[in-house]
């Protein structure tokens, strides 16, 4: 009986000791995943108010009325609309070169 009694002292410690890592081990995981939530929320509240100081500029009228002239053209009452073409009309330079026949060319070539 006397035998008995430290190997079930032992039995017993070595069981608790190992609930302890296990906790110890989940703890540790369990504040990394804390950790990368934190950044994660941090992250999302910036895009929040990103997002919010963007839909605050959208419902300004400052914003609509730059689209409005923009993109469908409107103006105010009293101003004029002038429109210029995209790049300005040239004459193609390598349309305007003389067109030499292929057997001039041919000719330079070998002479």
């Amino acid at each position: 009986m006397k035998r008995i009694i430290p190997f079930i002292i032992i039995i017993i410690l070595v069981f608790i000791l190992k609930n302890i890592i296990f906790s110890i081990n989940n703890l540790v995981r369990n504040e990394s995943t804390v950790r990368d939530l934190e950044n994660q929320l941090a992250s999302r509240s910036m895009e929040n108010k990103f997002l919010l100081e963007r839909l605050k500029y959208v419902k300004s009228n400052e914003f609509i009325e730059k689209e409005a002239r923009e993109k469908l053209g409107l103006s105010r009452d009293g101003e004029i609309v002038v429109l210029f073409p995209l790049r300005p009309q040239t004459k193609d330079p390598i349309k305007e070169e003389k067109k030499i026949p292929n057997w001039k060319l041919w000719l330079e070539l070998f002479l």
